[in-house]
């Protein structure tokens, strides 16, 4: 079964989301129980996200809709490592291309 980490990135754009969630959300832990089932999806499945298309050809990053909180998470798997490895989160409402 494969393992997960963030990038330091991820790290610190899931604690501004939760901030947010906590202060301006109708409910503040939806962010964190949908990003703990979309990891828990995805180390079972992790091609489960579909491809998204980057300048670096070296690796392919996959993207999953959190559809209730607006947030994609981008993530890569090593297969080789057992890894799934989170690079970022962006709100689905923004409009530049995600730092990859």
């Amino acid at each position: 079964m494969l393992d997960y980490e963030f990038s330091p990135e991820a790290e610190l754009e899931v604690l501004a989301i939760e901030r947010w969630w906590q202060a301006e959300g109708d409910d503040p832990s939806l962010f964190r129980r949908e990003l703990e089932h979309a990891i828990t999806h995805l180390l079972e499945f992790p091609d489960a996200g579909s491809i998204y298309e980057t300048k670096d050809s070296r690796r392919q990053v996959r993207r999953i809709l959190l559809p209730k909180s607006g947030q994609w998470v981008y993530y890569t798997v090593d297969r080789t490592r057992q890894l799934l490895r989170i690079h970022t989160l962006e709100g689905t409402l923004r409009e530049r291309q995600p730092n990859l």
